[in-house]
């Protein structure tokens, strides 16, 4: 990941970061929160929510 970035104007980002990223673009385009919490394997909403 670190040789790829290096080769651009991005951010680091660690895998965790993209996928609180990937989490955020889904809630902020519209998507319904139980399809996010589904998406990202959490046992309940509450957890996607408290995140």
């Amino acid at each position: 990941m670190d040789a790829v970035l290096d080769k651009t104007d991005l951010h680091h980002k660690t895998p965790h970061g993209l996928r609180h990223t990937h989490a955020i673009m889904l809630l902020e385009s519209g998507a319904d929160l139980k399809y996010v919490s589904e998406r990202l394997g959490h046992t309940t909403v509450k957890i996607t929510a408290d995140v």
